[in-house]
């Protein structure tokens, strides 16, 4: 809802099953996400299903069909399940195959990094660069937040950030929260607002929301520290 208006990409928002169906009730397929909690996407897989194909995709190593996963319940599993690598297909096989799902999960490779293949790194961190303020030679560390946890992590980052610039090292110190950490554990987001407070570095970069596009800023970054975010996977590749 934010990043695509951003980019100029049209798209239609439906908050419930309902919105959705009234407004395609016979679509040709389903491709969703995996989303934490479920989601429309997930709650359209039992009323979809046999009506039309029904495929949920995997963003990271990880299983939603566990016994604690938000999609544990076999009216959500879809018709089949598209994974990057063999590593994905390893994490999702034990809670997925059985007689009637064995050989629906397909490894399709890493699709959503083609666009990096012409990202242009160099312009990129000249624009964050401008739109921050930092000459060239500044060190960017930059810390991806998750959910759970995070702001301890965010401590923990801090200091050994510090510890850097107490050996004579001047860091830009950039942490980007998780976009739903707010909404999924409002808690954890006021230690984050807390930790950030007591932050004693040179220099804190907390709106760096106005780099609208993250892999501008891991294009840019010297440093990019995260637990399990996707943004792990562009800094490597970039």
């Amino acid at each position: 809802l934010e990043v695509l208006p951003v980019r100029g990409e049209a798209f239609r928002y439906y908050p419930t099953t309902e919105a959705v169906l009234a407004d395609i009730p016979n679509p040709a397929a389903l491709v969703t996400s995996i989303c934490t909690g479920g989601g429309a996407g997930r709650d359209l897989v039992p009323i979809l299903k046999g009506r039309c194909p029904t495929i949920a995709l995997q963003d990271f190593w990880l299983s939603p069909f566990r016994a604690n996963g938000s999609w544990r319940e076999v009216q959500y599993r879809p018709d089949a399940f598209i994974v990057n690598d063999d590593l994905g297909a390893a994490c999702v096989r034990p809670d997925w195959e059985d007689g009637a799902r064995e050989g629906r999960i397909h490894v399709v490779g890493y699709a959503a990094l083609d666009a990096l293949a012409t990202f242009d790194v160099s312009s990129a961190a000249r624009e964050v660069d401008e739109q921050l303020g930092l000459t060239p030679d500044a060190r960017v560390v930059l810390y991806i937040g998750g959910v759970e946890r995070t702001s301890a992590i965010l401590a923990q980052v801090i200091a050994a950030c510090a510890v850097v610039e107490a050996r004579g090292q001047r860091l830009v110190f950039i942490p980007r929260a998780h976009p739903s950490m707010r909404d999924l554990a409002p808690a954890e987001a006021e230690q984050w607002n807390a930790v950030l407070q007591s932050c004693g570095l040179t220099r804190l970069i907390t709106d760096a929301r106005t780099v609208t596009d993250a892999t501008a800023l891991v294009a840019r970054a010297s440093v990019v520290i995260s637990t399990h975010s996707s943004v792990l996977l562009h800094a490597a590749a970039l």
